[in-house]
Order: C-alpha cells, then sequence, then structure tokens
C-alpha cells in the first residue's frame, strides 16, 4: 500500500502528532536559518541616492507583497502564516537598518541589527515602548507598511484559524 494511501486510511488522529513534529521541526528550521542569514549575512551599503533607496523599498515591499499573495494561493496554513511572519520580521528589520545607515537620523535609537531586530517586533505587536522610534518620513512609511501587513496578516489568521475550526466541526 502506498505512503499516499496509508495516509488517507489512517484516521487523522492518529497522523495529527506526526503532522504537528514535522512542521514544527520545519519552522523551527526555517527559523534558525533565517536568523542565522540576519545575523550573519555581511551588508555593505554603497551611498544608494535618493532613487536608489525608493527603489530598494518598492523591491521590498514587492518582494513580501509576492510573498502573501503565494502563501494565500498556496493555503494560509498555521505553518505557511508563521514562515510569512518570519520572514517578514528579517526584511522589515534589513529595511529599517539599512534606511537608519543609509539616512541618518530617520530613526531615533536604531543603530545595530538587534536595534533595528527589537524595533521591528516591538512595531509589529504594537507593543512601541519609545526607546526607538521613527523620526523621519522615509521612516514613517516603512512603518506604515509594517502597519499595513499587520492587517493583512491578522485577516489571514482569523481566516485560516476559522477554516481550522470549521473543519474540525465539520469532521465530528
Amino acid at each position: 500500500m502506498s505512503a499516499a494511501r496509508r495516509a488517507v486510511d489512517e484516521p487523522l488522529r492518529l497522523r495529527f502528532p506526526r503532522l504537528l513534529l514535522s512542521d514544527g521541526l520545519r519552522l523551527l528550521a526555517g527559523g534558525l536559518g533565517l536568523a542565522v542569514a540576519y545575523f550573519t549575512v555581511p551588508l555593505t551599503v554603497p551611498e544608494l541616492g535618493a532613487t536608489g533607496k525608493l527603489l530598494a523599498a518598492i523591491g521590498a515591499v514587492a518582494a513580501l507583497a509576492w510573498a502573501v499573495v503565494g502563501t494565500v494561493r498556496r493555503g494560509a496554513t498555521l505553518s505557511r502564516l508563521l514562515v510569512l511572519l518570519m520572514t517578514v520580521v528579517v526584511v522589515f528589520s534589513l529595511v529599517f537598518l539599512l534606511l537608519a545607515q543609509t539616512s541618518p537620523g530617520q530613526f531615533e535609537g536604531l543603530e545595530i541589527r538587534v536595534d533595528a531586530l527589537y524595533f521591528t517586533l516591538t512595531t509589529m505587536t504594537t507593543t512601541g515602548y519609545g526607546d526607538v522610534h521613527a523620526v523621519g518620513q522615509g521612516a514613517r512609511l516603512a512603518v506604515s507598511a509594517v502597519f499595513v501587513f499587520d492587517m493583512l496578516f491578522l485577516a489571514l489568521l482569523a481566516t485560516a484559524v476559522g477554516r481550522s475550526v470549521q473543519g474540525l466541526s465539520k469532521k465530528r
């Protein structure tokens, strides 16, 4: 009997622990890989100029939009949403760091990678302690993009949870 056929015949309650473990391991590996890349990839920033900064920002937002659309098309499962969230945290952290490095005065208190990661997480969770904050207009636009992503992400998360609950109630 093929593995696919066994998966269909095997009750979900027996498969669930294996599925959870494999998803958990993939999420852990993906998260660790993103963290290692974030902290080890060298960032040498030549003077980009206003046009270069604008193109880089548009490229980052376009890449994130592509990732969101791809997640929705493949089915916004909880594990895919977590991978998307981790990716977005790393991308926005890099955007904030590069913006702070190329345009001094855009941020108050953002100097190193940990500062950028901290600022991204406090912004995305709407904690916002105020010790690191956007000052310049470019930084405020970038932070506004985080707010838009947050709204989209929460909508996708609510939809995924609703589908999961609906699927479980139909199986009973």
